[in-house]
C-alpha cells in the first residue's frame, strides 16, 4: 500500500463487455468523402459565417486561407484517373511566410452527429501540384498536414506529409493510417487538411495544388475491440507536466501572468530557478525556462524560444544514467528561428551578439534545483543540483532588449516521438529580485494567480497535492462508448458517472486526475471505480 494515499484502497473493478474477440465479414465500404464530380462539391464561403457554414462542402477554414484570399475552386479539366466526366478541387496560394503567408487551412464538415473515425484504417487521397510552384529548401512542395476536425472544432492530424517535386509531373496518392486511440477520435465532425510552407528559410511565391479523390478507408475484417483495463495510480505531489499533446515539439508550460520578470536595470541580483522532483528516464528529455520581451502574448502562443525575435533559454536534458545538463543560450533578431545562421541556441557565442550558447553545466544527478543568476545586467550564472556552476555575459546593447516587459515560461518538450507521453514533475518554481517575486511549491491548490497555463495540451499540466488530488485513474484505449463511474459500495446498482473533464490522452491511455471532493463519501477517501459500456 503507497504511503502516499491517505486513505484504503480496498479493490478496483474493470467492468465492460465481456467475451472472446472475434472478426467478422466487413460490412463497411470505403466512406467516399469528395471524388469531386460537379462544382457543387466545391463553393467558397465567407468566413464571416463560422461556424455556422453547410455541411458536406468544402470551404477555406483558417490561417492565410481566410486572411490573404487563397483560391479555391472546382477544375474539370484536371482528374486523378483522367476522367472527362470528373474533375478536382483546385487550391492557388501565393505563400511569403515572413509577411504571414505561410499556411491555409481548408475543412468539409460532414455532418452534426459525430463520426467515430476509430472505425476506419486510414484517410486517403490523390494530389498534384503545378510543376512551377514555389518550393522549399528542402525540395518540396510542402508539407501537407492532413487530418479531421472535431464537433469542438479542434484538429486531428493523422500525418504531415513533404510533397516530393514529382507531384508536379503525376498524381501523388497519400494514404495516412487513423489512430485508435487519439482523442476525440470517435467525436468528428469533418476533413480537415493545412498546407504549410514555413520554416527558418521562408519560400516566397505562387502554388496550385489540386486534390482528388478523398475517402476513409475501412479495415478488411471488423475486430470486436478489447476490453479497456483500468487502475488507480498514486499520485506524486507537485506540478505534472505531461507531455499529452501529439506533436514532438508541443511544450507543456506555466509561464507569468504578467511580463515583469526582467533582470535588466535590477539593483541587486536575479535568479530564476526550477526544482525537478521527478524526471523521465528516457534519454534526451528537455526541460526549459525561456525569457522573452513583449507583452499581450496570448496564453497559447507557448513556443516564444521560435517565434519570439529575442529569447534567452535554458535547455536542460537528461542522460541514460539519471545524470544532466543545461545550457544557457539566446537568439537576436531572428524571429520564427532557432536563431540566425551560425549564431542558433547550439552554436557557441562567438562575442558579436548574434546568438549562441553563452554557458553549459553539467550534473550527476537530474532532479533537484537548476538556476540561472544575473547578478548585472550583463552578467550571469548557471548552477546545477550537485552545486557546479558556469557562467557567460551578454553584451550591453544585448540586454537592453531584456528591459520589462519579460514573459518567464518553465516547461517541458518531449522533441522525440519516444519521449512523447512522459511526465516531468516540479516541486518550484522560484524568480527572486523582481518586483514581484515568485515561490510556488504546488502544496496548496490552486497554486499563485502569478503564473498561468501556456500549454499545447491544458489537461497535461496538473497540480497535485497529498488532499486534494490524490490519485489518477488510468485505463487503455480504445474505450469508445465506455463511461467511467464510482461507487461507495461495490454490490450498489447505482454507480456515480464520472465527468471527463480534465481527462487527458496519453500515448494509448486516458487518464483522470481525482479530486477528494468528488469521491462517493470524501470523508472516508475510499471507493471503487469501473468501465462501463452500457
Amino acid at each position: 500500500m503507497s504511503p502516499l494515499l491517505p486513505f484504503s484502497l480496498r479493490r478496483w473493478l474493470a467492468a465492460g463487455v465481456t467475451g472472446l474477440a472475434m472478426t467478422l465479414p466487413a460490412s463497411a465500404e470505403d466512406l467516399i468523402i469528395n471524388n469531386f464530380d460537379t462544382a457543387d462539391e466545391v463553393p467558397q464561403w465567407p468566413n464571416e459565417n463560422f461556424p455556422s457554414k453547410p455541411n458536406n462542402v468544402w470551404e477555406l477554414w483558417w490561417g492565410q486561407a481566410i486572411t490573404d484570399g487563397v483560391s479555391l475552386s472546382f477544375d474539370a479539366s484536371m482528374d486523378a484517373a483522367g476522367s472527362a466526366a470528373s474533375g478536382s478541387m483546385k487550391l492557388v496560394a501565393d505563400f511569403d511566410r515572413i509577411n504571414g503567408k505561410g499556411e491555409y487551412s481548408v475543412v468539409r464538415y460532414l455532418a452534426d452527429t459525430p463520426l467515430d473515425g476509430s472505425q476506419y484504417l486510414s484517410l486517403e487521397m490523390d494530389v498534384r501540384f503545378k510543376p512551377d510552384a514555389v518550393t522549399r529548401p528542402d525540395g518540396t512542395f510542402g508539407t501537407l498536414e492532413v487530418g479531421f476536425a472535431t464537433m469542438t472544432y479542434g484538429q486531428i492530424y493523422t500525418a504531415r506529409v513533404p510533397i516530393p517535386v514529382s507531384a508536379g509531373s503525376e498524381w501523388y496518392h497519400i494514404s495516412t493510417p487513423i489512430s485508435k486511440v487519439a482523442d476525440q477520435i470517435d467525436q468528428l465532425r469533418g476533413i480537415h487538411f493545412k498546407m504549410w510552407m514555413g520554416g527558418e528559410t521562408d519560400p516566397v511565391g505562387n502554388s496550385t495544388m489540386w486534390v482528388d479523390n478523398i475517402r476513409l478507408i475501412p479495415p478488411a475484417v471488423v475486430e470486436e475491440p478489447p476490453v479497456p483495463e483500468i487502475r488507480v495510480e498514486p499520485a506524486v505531489p507537485g506540478l505534472h507536466l505531461v507531455s499529452s499533446a501529439p506533436g514532438i515539439y508541443d511544450r507543456q508550460t506555466l509561464r507569468t501572468v504578467a511580463p515583469e520578470y526582467s533582470w535588466v536595470g535590477r539593483n541587486q541580483p536575479v535568479t530564476y530557478s526550477f526544482t525537478i522532483k521527478e524526471f523521465p528516464s528516457t534519454p534526451g528529455y528537455n526541460a526549459f525556462l525561456y525569457l522573452t520581451p513583449g507583452s499581450g502574448f496570448a496564453t497559447g502562443l507557448n513556443y516564444v524560444d521560435y517565434s519570439a525575435e529575442n529569447c534567452v533559454v535554458l535547455f536542460l536534458t537528461n542522460n541514460a544514467d539519471g545524470s544532466g545538463g543545461m545550457r544557457l543560450a539566446f537568439k537576436d533578431s531572428a524571429p520564427n528561428s532557432n536563431g540566425q545562421a551560425g549564431h542558433d541556441y547550439w552554436t557557441t557565442d562567438d562575442g558579436t551578439g548574434k546568438g549562441g550558447t553563452l554557458a553549459y553545466v553539467n550534473s550527476s544527478t537530474i532532479t533537484g534545483t537548476w538556476s540561472l543568476t544575473f547578478e548585472s545586467d550583463t552578467a550571469a550564472t548557471i548552477t546545477s543540483p550537485d552545486g557546479q556552476t558556469a557562467t557567460g555575459s551578454l553584451l550591453p546593447e544585448t540586454a537592453a532588449k531584456y528591459a520589462n516587459p519579460v514573459y518567464a515560461y518553465f516547461g517541458t518538450m518531449p522533441g522525440d516521438a519516444a519521449r512523447q507521453g512522459r511526465t516531468a514533475v516540479y516541486s518550484r518554481i522560484k524568480i527572486s529580485g523582481t518586483a514581484n517575486p515568485i515561490d510556488e511549491n504546488f502544496s496548496v491548490m490552486p497554486f499563485t494567480e502569478l503564473l498561468e497555463k501556456s500549454a499545447s495540451d491544458a489537461n497535461g499540466v496538473q497540480q497535485v497535492t497529498p488532499l486534494d488530488t490524490p490519485f489518477w485513474v488510468k485505463w487503455s484505449l480504445p474505450a469508445v462508448g465506455y463511461k467511467l463511474q464510482q461507487s461507495l459500495d461495490l454490490g450498489a446498482t447505482g454507480w456515480q458517472e464520472i465527468p471527463m473533464t480534465g481527462a487527458l490522452t496519453v500515448l494509448s491511455e486516458r487518464w483522470r486526475l481525482m479530486n477528494a471532493t468528488e469521491l462517493p463519501d470524501p470523508t472516508l477517501k475510499k471507493g471503487f471505480f469501473q468501465l462501463i459500456k452500457p
